[in-house]
């Protein structure tokens, strides 16, 4: 339910929720899974990073909040679950001339001031008595930046800690925090959010059928520059008798990417969460024996899957996410070279009954793991809102 007042609950599930990221959708299923058992729907808020009515339709008992409301959040237990909810980007940081124009802004618009001074103290309009952090990603960082001494200071009032990689525990332990517990991101447990796991994972003999996730990439300039030679080795693939369909996971944050594929005739699967669940989407995903992805958790969908991937290394934890699943998947590295890319495509068609074995075997055991954390972070929270 959406909620316009404030409300006072056990726990406030905070992330990137609400954008349309598929990703960060299955994120959020996820952590609601972890806690259910422990603490019932109507007890717990969810912050959304926008308005986004779907949310609300999927959990209909689950209090809902966007972080444009100014609306205070009363709760025991704050919770980051998941994803990169902590970073920075060199275009990105707070400039001078940023400064200026957020402090018009205030001048122009004083009820926006006298609601940005009510949250002082607060975590954007959440207070809380205990913080924690599930399977988050942290970095990469500008060094010095706002950002980097926001996440320092929010991880350190964390009573429990898990991160999802190595780069975000090498943060932590530079910054002191030696309780942060290293586990792959909770959605290779993919019962968490809503698939029941492989009965058939439907291995071929090669690969006829690709599917090539795409995404707007503004925060660095090599990072987007994996586009156009993207759409050069997409060619020559069909060339060659492959079948190639374009994705988008995040349609409102992928839109130039979407609109220029689509001003050249291609037809693009978008994820809609006003109209599918992750579990339907998923099901889109297993027609496909090959994904080419721009998106860490189509890699994990993927692997939960028995799809092998090559991750398009636009930002560091597609190489971290990849390495976690060894040779079931590929990397692509600037500066993207096309016959880099068409080279790995052939040479997984080769051995593709053995390298989906091992990224079944890989993700399977990166599941075990996951719900190990689940496991602890159960435990935690009911010390927090039953103890």
């Amino acid at each position: 339910m959406i909620h316009h007042g404030s409300p006072h609950t056990a726990v406030t599930i905070v992330g990137a929720y609400g954008a349309g990221n598929l990703g960060d959708d299955a994120l959020l299923a996820s952590v609601l899974t972890a806690l259910r058992g422990i603490v019932s729907d109507n007890r717990v808020c969810i912050r959304t990073l926008h308005r986004a009515p779907y949310v609300a339709q999927w959990f209909p008992d689950v209090t809902v909040v966007s972080s444009g409301d100014s609306v205070r959040v009363r709760t025991n237990l704050l919770l980051f679950g998941g994803g990169t909810q902590f970073y920075s980007f060199a275009n990105a940081c707070a400039t001078r001339g940023r400064r200026l124009r957020s402090i018009n802004k205030y001048l122009l618009r004083p009820r926006l001031l006298w609601r940005r001074l009510r949250m002082v103290g607060t975590f954007q309009g959440i207070v809380s008595d205990r913080t924690a952090a599930v399977s988050v990603g942290i970095g990469p960082f500008v060094p010095g930046s706002f950002q980097e001494e926001r996440a320092r200071a929010l991880l350190r009032s964390c009573d429990w800690i898990s991160v999802r990689d190595t780069l975000s525990l090498g943060f932590c332990g530079r910054w002191g925090i030696t309780r942060a517990l290293l586990y792959p991101d909770l959605c290779f447990a993919s019962e968490l959010w809503g698939f029941d796991g492989l009965t058939n994972p439907g291995i071929g003999s090669a690969v006829a059928r690709v599917g090539v996730i795409v995404r707007d990439w503004p925060r660095t300039i090599m990072g987007q520059a994996y586009f156009e030679p993207l759409r050069k080795a997409v060619a020559q693939m069909r060339a060659e008798g492959l079948a190639v369909t374009y994705l988008s996971l995040g349609v409102s944050s992928d839109s130039k990417t979407v609109r220029t594929l689509e001003q050249a005739g291609e037809k693009v699967v978008k994820w809609d969460p006003g109209n599918s669940t992750v579990v339907e989407f998923a099901e889109r995903l297993r027609s496909f024996h090959l994904l080419i992805t721009a998106r860490v958790h189509a890699v994990i969908i993927g692997a939960t899957l028995g799809i092998p991937s090559i991750a398009i290394g636009i930002e560091p934890k597609l190489e971290i996410v990849r390495e976690q699943l060894g040779a079931g998947t590929r990397g692509w590295a600037p500066p993207f070279d096309p016959d880099v890319l068409l080279s790995q495509v052939r040479e997984i068609s080769r051995t593709y009954p053995r390298v989906c074995e091992t990224v079944i075997t890989k993700a399977s055991a990166c599941a075990c793991q996951a719900r190990e954390s689940v496991r602890r972070l159960r435990r935690y929270v009911d010390s927090v809102v039953n103890g």
